[in-house]
């Protein structure tokens, strides 16, 4: 079995062990979208573009990890969710 090379990016790694809240994407005043840490997919209201995603996981330190690499990298990562309301 290979290696996932999103395992190697060094951005990633620093994240090893943080805890993510499934969270709405909103933009802000001065940035239309966000990009997952992991793979790049794109995060962006709906309308902006249509093939972003509109809802990831977001750190406690602002970076977003989409679906899809939590899933598959939480383990490795040692990465929580909680519940937000």
């Amino acid at each position: 079995m290979s290696k996932d090379w999103r395992l190697e990016n060094t951005h990633v790694q620093r994240m090893r062990g943080q805890v993510f809240a499934l969270t709405q994407f909103h933009s802000s005043e001065n940035w239309d979208h966000e990009h997952c840490l992991a793979c790049w997919q794109k995060f962006a209201e709906v309308g902006v573009d249509p093939d972003a995603l509109q809802e990831g996981y977001l750190s406690q330190s602002g970076e977003w990890i989409c679906p899809q690499c939590f899933i598959e990298l939480r383990e490795a990562l040692n990465w929580k969710a909680i519940e937000t309301k």
